[in-house]
């Protein structure tokens, strides 16, 4: 639990607590248990990393204190945070400093990466549409800043 407590002791923005006081709340589904994760389910925290670029469906979307299906309607540059089934981003832990980077579909769809929480076995990407628009159950490509690892 001392990796739980740690992470929460750094999350002063109202965006992040909001968030996660609303994932403390839910059961977290059982496919996301495995990449870069906080287990809450066990005595200490389990952190597997995955390298290079990954590939996952977005899960959930949250924006202005709730969850929605897609960032159509969401304004270009507004901070929403997405959830993913597995990832490739390293959430802020133990002191190590989190990965950014971007979430796209080719041509479609880019997500800037500014931020990564873990929080409850949920792994949160904060950050902002750079152009076009993402939808819960979409397949995503992770790619994280390797210049920064």
């Amino acid at each position: 639990m001392k990796g739980i407590q740690y992470v929460w002791t750094f999350m002063t923005s109202p965006f992040l607590s909001k968030m996660l006081a609303y994932l403390g709340r839910m059961t977290r589904p059982s496919s996301v248990r495995s990449f870069n994760i906080i287990n809450s389910d066990l005595p200490e925290h389990l952190e597997i990393t995955v390298t290079g670029n990954t590939t996952a469906a977005i899960k959930a979307i949250y924006h202005a204190h709730q969850f929605v299906q897609s960032t159509e309607r969401i304004p270009q540059g507004a901070r929403i945070g997405i959830i993913l089934d597995r990832t490739s981003f390293y959430a802020e832990s133990g002191g190590q400093e989190y990965d950014t980077g971007r979430i796209t579909i080719d041509d479609f769809a880019d997500f800037e990466v500014t931020n990564v929480q873990a929080f409850k076995g949920y792994v949160l990407h904060i950050g902002r549409i750079k152009y076009g628009h993402l939808d819960v159950g979409n397949e995503v490509l992770c790619c994280y800043d390797e210049a920064r690892v």
